[in-house]
């Protein structure tokens, strides 16, 4: 078992990492607002079809106000109904306001404080997962328009070449506004880790009471599930990246085979293009 200084040390190194985090996002949203833009607009003007996006983000924001509702919900229960009784004997007011109330006002920051960082981090890991999988999807979308062009009319191809750099410097600029952010999420996320565990393993008897035991369990498969979707959505950049080197390679046998004096001027070359990618 563990003490119980482990949970309160768990608590406020989650809660700190989350405040850390949310400044980050706050101090970085004009660069990660221009990345973003400049991923959509790079999209929409190589196939304005195409959507590089999370098709499911609907149901992701769903799931992350059904989520943070019913953590809400389990901090009041444990708070208000389980351990209510106890916090009025231990908060005194300070000044001379009601009891009841000034319990109530102390409590409730505390629950709101906890709901709104487990919402904050829910919300940054969206933000990063959609984020990583636009830029992969956007290389991805790239090397599939640079297939398809014709090698007997060198034109088109030069003229999609021109939008790598474009390209290049757009998933930059992405990995660059959330590299800082993702560091604090996932430091984030082992705190999170380190409390749910702490909880579900402390010698407090009012934590082995089916709530506190049902929401160890269910932030700790939170906690888990967003490690996961960072690291999937963090290796389709680097999936994009391989596809989009593959097609610049066929696109420069292709341009050779037809039009050999295009390798004069070097800022045409893909394969010169390759060496230049930057992640």
């Amino acid at each position: 078992m563990l003490p119980g200084s482990a949970s309160i040390f768990a608590f406020y190194f989650f809660n700190t990492f989350s405040y850390i985090t949310t400044l980050t996002f706050i101090a970085n949203s004009r660069k990660i607002y221009l990345a973003i833009k400049s991923v959509t607009d790079l999209s929409k003007s190589i196939n304005p079809r195409t959507f590089v996006g999370s098709k499911s983000i609907l149901y992701e924001v769903l799931l992350l106000i059904g989520s943070s509702l019913f953590s809400f919900c389990l901090l009041v229960i444990f708070f208000f109904y389980q351990e209510w009784n106890r916090y009025l004997k231990i908060i005194n007011a300070p000044f001379a306001i009601d009891q009841l109330t000034y319990a109530w006002i102390v409590v409730f920051a505390i629950v709101f404080v906890h709901t709104w960082s487990y919402a904050t981090n829910f919300a940054s890991v969206l933000l990063c997962y959609n984020s990583f999988l636009a830029a992969g999807n956007l290389l991805k979308t790239y090397s599939k328009t640079i297939l398809v062009l014709q090698s007997n009319d060198p034109h088109p191809i030069i003229s999609s070449l021109r939008l790598f750099q474009e390209i290049s410097l757009s998933v930059r600029n992405i990995d660059r506004a959330l590299s800082s952010n993702t560091f604090f999420l996932f430091g984030t996320l082992v705190g999170n880790f380190f409390a749910s565990m702490s909880v579900m393993y402390s010698e407090y008897s009012s934590f082995h009471t089916l709530v506190t035991r049902f929401y160890g369990i269910f932030t700790l498969i939170g906690g888990i599930t967003a490690l996961l979707v960072l690291t999937i959505s963090g290796n389709a950049v680097p999936a994009g990246l391989q596809q989009l080197r593959e097609a610049l390679l066929q696109c420069s046998g292709r341009m050779a085979s037809g039009s050999p004096h295009l390798y004069d001027h070097s800022l045409y070359c893909p394969t010169v293009f390759v060496t230049r990618i930057w992640l």
